[in-house]
């Protein structure tokens, strides 16, 4: 006679395991968003003008600025609470939305001060995405309460319809000419479609229950994480004030698309190491061994894949541009070269900001935003007024690799670094890969199918040969790690 294991005795499956097995419908909800999405903006992009795009990026830019209460950090302060949730949920939600309407109300009183300064028409669209913002916060705690719960599945529903609605909405928009209205609708059709969904598939519900101990404590946890926020913001958006006020909108759409091309393939691929970063440190830090192995391994596998596809963004930039999104849009391609260090370099701090926030030291990760944020005023001002948009790009890229490398040199005392095949192997594979790819590709006719199939494959085999080349054993041992963490489920 045999008897089952109670579900008390019962092993749990190994947290690598569940790691993987966690993410995985997330990471592929993401690639349908990011795919709906690119396809998406190479639509928008051949009905719509590149002044648009420039005016939408100016309007988002003081939306995020005057918009910095909506991240305060209540949704990370709810996720690691363990106790009286259900008041704090009721705190959440009541300053959240205090905040963020207060935020609008300040925008309607600057009216005067930005119609001096700019076109009626981007206040009108700041105004609109203000509301929207306010909109957002209504089910900020739903989506909140979803996350802390880990109904992975309800928000993968939730943001692959939003995506789709807001496709269909844009794409629509642009077709019948509503201009800059269309790139609004993006913003307005994901939004109510979050909260629309958010609030029918949230079980909770607001129950007039307050504690203020429990408030004070959100809103100290949030203004903590509001700081490092707001450098982040700075550091990802102040370049597109300097552009826009020092040139027009039409040089910043070109460097607004510039950013948003590049940036969607190189982010897509660091999305999914970076979901499984933060568990994965949270649960080795004491053990500097596995540390070490796993910070290589995600650094490592970033670095590999964005390199790679920065140096094809690089050199076949003029031709992918004009295939994807037309030729009107080609004198973005010298700003598209600019930003492809940042765009590279940028994950792997992501990274490195990860380790340091999960072992505890967050005042370092939040030190590196401030000195990328000041760098970024006082250089970028000075950079953009003597040498426009261009200098802008090369300048942002010089300071992220900077302070990424000096952060990683930091990272140092924490772990050991695997230069060799983490950085320096994958480095001399992909300019070894691009020589012998220029070589090859070059003299093949650019209008053929011949053309775009060699773009496609003879980059890929020569640094993947290279790698396996230079650091062989180290390749297969990393693979090997994370084909045993998939199939130990105990």
């Amino acid at each position: 006679m045999s008897t089952k294991p109670s579900s008390s005795t019962r092993s749990k499956p190994a947290f690598g395991y569940m790691i993987l097995r966690g993410t995985a419908l997330v990471v592929v909800s993401d690639y349908l968003v990011y795919a709906l999405n690119f396809v998406r903006g190479i639509i928008l992009a051949r009905l719509l003008a590149p002044e648009f795009f420039g005016l939408m990026a100016m309007a988002e830019f003081f939306r995020s600025m005057l918009g910095q209460s909506a991240g305060i950090g209540f949704d990370q302060a709810l996720i690691q609470r363990q106790e009286k949730l259900e008041v704090a949920y009721n705190g959440y939600y009541l300053m959240i939305n205090i905040l963020t309407i207060i935020s609008f109300i300040v925008t309607l009183s600057l009216r005067q001060v930005f119609l001096h300064f700019y076109d009626p028409l981007m206040y009108k669209v700041l105004v609109v995405l203000m509301g929207l913002l306010v909109i957002q916060t209504l089910s900020s705690t739903h989506i909140t309460y979803l996350r802390k719960n880990l109904s992975f599945g309800r928000i993968s529903i939730i943001i692959l319809v939003s995506s789709l609605l807001a496709f269909v909405v844009s794409v629509y928009g642009a077709m019948h000419e509503w201009g800059v209205w269309s790139l609004v609708s993006v913003t307005a059709s994901t939004t109510i479609g979050i909260s629309v969904l958010g609030w029918i598939l949230c079980p909770w519900k607001l129950t007039w229950k307050f504690d203020r101990d429990v408030n004070k404590s959100l809103l100290t946890f949030g203004g903590m994480v509001l700081l490092g926020n707001f450098f982040a913001f700075l550091m990802s958006q102040f370049d597109d004030f300097l552009v826009g006020q020092y040139t027009t909108f039409v040089i910043l759409g070109y460097y607004s698309k510039a950013y948003g091309l590049a940036q969607q393939p190189l982010a897509l691929f660091s999305q999914v190491i970076n979901k499984i970063s933060g568990p994965l440190i949270a649960t080795v830090q004491n053990d500097h061994s596995k540390l070490s192995k796993s910070m290589n391994l995600t650094i490592g596998s970033v670095f590999k894949g964005t390199i790679f596809l920065g140096m094809v963004l690089f050199m076949w930039a003029p031709q992918i541009t004009s295939l994807l999104i037309g030729e009107q849009w080609l004198p973005m391609v010298p700003l598209l070269r600019g930003l492809i260090v940042y765009l590279i370099a940028q994950p792997i701090w992501d990274l490195v900001g990860s380790l340091f926030t999960y072992i505890g030291k967050p005042q370092i990760y939040v030190l590196g935003q401030a000195i990328q944020a000041i760098m970024l005023i006082v250089l970028g001002w000075i950079t953009v007024r003597n040498f426009g948009a261009y200098g802008m790009s090369i300048i942002v890229s010089i300071i992220v690799l900077s302070i990424t490398i000096l952060f990683l040199i930091r990272a140092a005392s924490f772990i050991q670094i695997d230069w060799w095949n983490t950085f320096f192997a994958p480095i001399i594979a992909v300019f070894l890969s691009a020589f012998g790819s220029w070589y090859l590709i070059t003299p093949l006719d650019q209008n053929s199918i011949i053309f775009w199939i060699g773009i496609a494959i003879i980059p890929t085999c020569l640094y993947v040969a290279l790698l396996f080349l230079l650091q062989g054993k180290s390749l297969r041992d990393d693979f090997n790690l994370l084909l045993n963490v998939a199939r130990k489920k105990n």
